[in-house]
């Protein structure tokens, strides 16, 4: 007997790859990982969940949160603007070095 197996139609609320950056953001723990991907894990609700929006290419080098505001910096040249409650991402900022 054949089992059909669904593993590309589920998606994961947790990391996959290796976890190499955190931060806090008011009731939100966000981590990066190294396939790009940002995860939220809120603290009321006791649940997590991939962060919406356009991801990074590749490796999350950085994240870093103030009262207001949350970043996250990857491997693809890219900042990028993520909700203050975690949940989406809202702006790319681009650079190039000269």
């Amino acid at each position: 007997m054949l089992i059909p197996l669904f593993i590309n139609t589920i998606q994961s609320k947790a990391p996959q790859k290796s976890i190499n950056a955190i931060t806090l953001a008011s009731n939100t723990f966000l981590a990066g990982t190294v396939d790009g991907r940002v995860y939220s894990y809120s603290e009321s609700t006791k649940e997590s969940s991939l962060v919406k929006g356009l991801t990074h290419s590749n490796f999350v080098s950085g994240l870093a949160s103030n009262d207001k505001e949350v970043y996250s910096i990857g491997f693809d040249d890219q900042v990028r603007e993520i909700s203050s409650d975690g949940t989406c991402f809202l702006y790319v900022f681009y650079w190039e070095f000269v």
